[in-house]
């Protein structure tokens, strides 16, 4: 047995999605709204609003989603699925890091992300140039990528004195993710 046929996620992995996925509609802040509620409202003002709104905020909760789907699908093409939010989220880090390049203003600690979107970059780089990019590896690398964003953004939001709720939960639930795709021993 090969590395490639055992590279199927996991129930666990299943369910640390749907978790992932759920956070979408936990209050930001106590009492404030959800990303999903802002999802929603920008659909009621039309729907290209709604697809960018969904495709800008909801790519870590996508993810989430399609690591579920993937797991219930068991094929070595669910990695292309994943790859669509994952994509997203990647080149809006590399636009926050290229935007914290240019000015840094308040940001808390604008190098880490910064060198994060980097080695993440290399590790992409350097995983999918030997052809090993799977449905387990791109599961993990994604939910890595929301982790060490949302990382970020609490960072920010303690700076500030702020009080988070859904971001603390799904910075949770990406880790949550990210120790449930492991690769299956082989038997």
């Amino acid at each position: 047995m090969t590395a490639r046929d055992n590279d199927d996620l996991s129930g666990m992995a299943a369910v640390a999605g749907l978790a992932l996925a759920g956070t979408v509609a936990l209050p930001i802040t106590g009492g404030g709204p959800s990303i999903l509620q802002g999802i929603l409202e920008a659909f009621g003002d039309g729907w290209v609003d709604g697809v960018l709104m969904l495709l800008l905020f909801g790519a870590p909760y996508l993810l989430g989603l399609f690591v579920a789907v993937a797991a219930a699908r068991k094929s070595p093409r669910s990695a292309l699925l994943l790859r669509v939010p994952i994509t997203i989220l990647y080149g809006e880090l590399v636009l926050l890091a290229l935007f914290l390049l240019k000015d840094q203003n308040d940001a808390v600690a604008p190098w880490s992300l910064i060198g994060f979107v980097a080695v993440a970059t290399l590790r992409a780089v350097a995983h999918t140039g030997r052809g090993a990019a799977g449905v387990v590896w791109t599961a993990r690398w994604g939910a890595m990528l929301v982790a060490g964003l949302f990382a970020w953004v609490l960072l920010q939001a303690m700076s500030h004195g702020a009080s988070l709720i859904s971001p603390w939960a799904t910075f949770g639930a990406a880790l949550l993710v990210a120790a449930s795709c492991r690769p299956r021993r082989a038997q």
